[in-house]
């Protein structure tokens, strides 16, 4: 199954690019060189560094933070930050 990134909202990867310019000097990482592949799907180089980086391809490529957070919130969470469920007497 391929995902193909282009559609109305994704046409320009200016913006993407950007964002990915900007991960990477925040996180100090070497980003990928090319984001979509000829079929318009994201590169494998893409996807292994979102996956090991973290981060999101709907921040990246849609700009919408809230998978960015989830996932930050998600690798920084301690077991002293974990609220109990529930309590059992």
């Amino acid at each position: 199954m391929t995902i193909r990134v282009r559609s109305p909202d994704v046409e320009d990867l200016t913006e993407a690019r950007q964002r990915l310019a900007h991960f990477a000097e925040t996180t100090r990482t070497k980003p990928p060189k090319s984001l979509l592949n000829e079929r318009g799907a994201p590169t494998a180089e893409l996807l292994s560094y979102c996956r090991q980086e973290g981060l999101s391809l709907d921040w990246l490529f849609l700009g919408d933070i809230n998978c960015l957070l989830s996932a930050y919130r998600a690798r920084n969470r301690t077991f002293e930050d974990a609220e109990p469920k529930s309590v059992r007497h």
